[in-house]
């Protein structure tokens, strides 16, 4: 019976320590984000992947990686994010702003290393409001250089779909 009982105590003691150091992973992160301003670099796509368009009574156009990469690397050309004190901070999203003006964003670390970043867009096009919530995953400050995995799915105009997912790094 002593040894069940050994077991569960090392059980609970690891699943312990994993907490406490989720936290502070949470709190690392937080720390090497608040107050620094970072400017997109360059991307580099992992995986892509070809949804059903024929669902919907389209072609597939078949993209190839080095075309996701150079039309990442140019969409995201000049996107600013300034991480604030207290959560805050501001997104310029170039692509959408002919004036270039800093949109406010909350954003915050979940689960160690994913930073969840909220902000809202005006879309020239309906001139609406969207809400953006964004997830940026295995996130690092290493070097002077922020990195994140990002996923997301392209629905162009004429409906022709696909999801891709890679690392962006910023300076």
């Amino acid at each position: 019976m002593k040894f069940p009982y050994k077991i569960f105590l090392a059980l609970l003691i690891l699943n312990s320590c994993s907490g406490e150091s989720n936290s502070d992973s949470d709190s690392s992160l937080s720390q090497s984000l608040e107050n620094t301003q970072w400017v997109f670099d360059n991307y580099n796509i992992l995986r892509k992947d070809e949804l059903s368009a024929n669902e919907f009574g389209y072609d597939m156009v078949n993209f190839t990686m080095e075309e996701l990469e150079a039309s990442n690397n140019y969409k995201w050309k000049d996107f600013v994010i300034i991480f604030k004190s207290n959560n805050v901070g501001f997104i310029m999203e170039t692509i959408y702003l002919s004036d270039e003006q800093l949109l406010p964003m909350e954003w915050k670390v979940v689960d160690g290393n994913t930073i969840r970043i909220i902000y809202q867009r005006k879309t020239p096009q309906t001139n609406s409001y969207d809400s953006i919530i964004v997830e940026f995953k295995n996130a690092k400050v290493l070097d002077s250089k922020l990195s994140f995995e990002f996923e997301y799915i392209i629905a162009m105009i004429d409906m022709k779909i696909f999801n891709q997912y890679g690392i962006y790094t910023f300076k």
